[in-house]
């Protein structure tokens, strides 16, 4: 049987080219979670937070004023409400802009793309990669959002649709435009700012653009990489336990918080031994559990361990088995380079590269070609 959806190519309206950066792929997280997500009412949630704790404070004052003692129940509360609602104004825009990263930098480490192409008919938009094809239908309660940035469309059976201003032209925008805008009612209509569209030609594929084509035409200190056992778990554990000292000032409010309010009602003494009885489960948690699933993890491997390191002018490639496009980090993006007793550590916001000395041919080589590289980088 036919899809009643299916339309042949003719009846399409126009079709291009679309690609997403990180940054673009963050603010699309952003401006979707501000218009229908959780910071779209930040504000009241803040201030709602805050009444609420301030409730809680004058609930606590007259026995704190009459008889010199303070509630522990009611300061618990406070302190919760208080830290929630400075936390909402906050920490939430920082926090989806942290996972949005971390969740674009997966997907391109496992192989992702996020180049398509985009093809607009009247009744739906598509986007075709090599991988899958996302069919949306304006039928079903579409939502169109508009800023001067990017267009991008939502609809809860399918993947969102985002499309960039630097990849439309001024026709191929008015193309889009009229399209959705038409189909999609009113309603569902989150026009921020008119969109100001950058091209002047659909964009070229990644693998064409000319900075791709520099990275492909540097000659590389080329290093394979055969992860043994004890080296995969300890790249795990370093890494979760550089996650959980980012996380230890929110880690210790939250056990003080937990001991505070359970000393309240079984007693002191057990507030005290629960404040580092909670520490030591989110030490298991966070630590020692990624630790034990990275040797399993190991164990069930397939020679997927093994990495192609490619470290060239414009940065660092790191190649896999189930990655064979690569993942391109910039010297720019490199924070730093630290050299261990039995190893090289490259450090970015969101990649961490250990490179074994076992398996560098030429030492001294590479140390002068990362300083160079690292150094010039960064001073331009």
């Amino acid at each position: 049987m036919d899809d009643i959806n299916r339309q042949n190519d003719n009846d399409s309206i126009v079709s291009f080219p679309v690609d997403i950066t990180r940054e673009e792929f963050i603010e699309f997280n952003l401006l979707v979670s501000k218009t229908i997500g959780f910071l779209r009412f930040k504000r009241t949630q803040m201030i709602l937070l805050l009444v609420l704790g301030g409730i809680s404070l004058f609930a606590m004052l007259p026995e704190a004023i009459v008889q010199g003692k303070i509630d522990i129940f009611s300061l618990v509360l406070v302190l919760v409400f208080t830290l929630s609602g400075l936390f909402v104004f906050t920490g939430g825009a920082h926090i989806i802009k942290k996972n949005a990263g971390r969740s674009y930098d997966r997907s391109m480490m496992g192989g992702q793309s996020y180049y398509g192409i985009i093809t607009v008919y009247t009744d739906r938009i598509q986007k075709k990669n090599t991988e899958i094809t996302a069919r949306l239908m304006f039928e079903d309660n579409a939502i169109y959002i508009e800023t001067a940035d990017m267009i991008v469309i939502l609809s809860a059976r399918t993947p969102a649709i985002v499309i960039p201003a630097r990849c439309l032209t001024p026709e191929l925008c008015e193309a889009v435009r009229q399209a959705a805008l038409t189909a999609i009612p009113i309603t569902r209509q989150k026009v921020q700012a008119r969109i100001v569209p950058s091209a002047t030609e659909p964009i070229l594929p990644p693998e064409l653009n000319e900075r791709m084509q520099e990275w492909e035409q540097e000659e590389a200190i080329n290093i394979e990489i055969n992860y043994n056992r004890e080296e995969f778990v300890k790249i795990a554990t370093d890494t979760a336990i550089r996650s959980f000292i980012k996380l230890l000032p929110l880690y210790s409010i939250i056990a003080i918080l937990g001991a505070l309010f359970l000393g309240f009602i079984y007693g002191f003494k057990t507030g005290i031994i629960l404040y580092p009885v909670i520490t030591a489960v989110f030490i298991g948690v966070r630590v020692l559990a990624p630790r034990a699933r990275a040797g399993r993890a190991f164990d069930n491997m397939q020679d997927s361990s093994t990495i192609t390191v490619k470290l060239k002018r414009p940065g660092i490639i790191i190649n896999s088995r189930s990655n064979l496009r690569g993942v391109r980090v910039a010297w720019s993006s490199v924070n730093r380079a630290v050299e261990r007793p039995d190893s090289v550590d490259f450090f970015s916001h969101t990649t961490f590269l250990r490179i074994p000395k076992r398996c560098i041919g030429d030492f001294e080589a590479l140390k002068a070609f990362v300083d160079t590289n690292l150094i010039h980088k960064h001073k331009g």
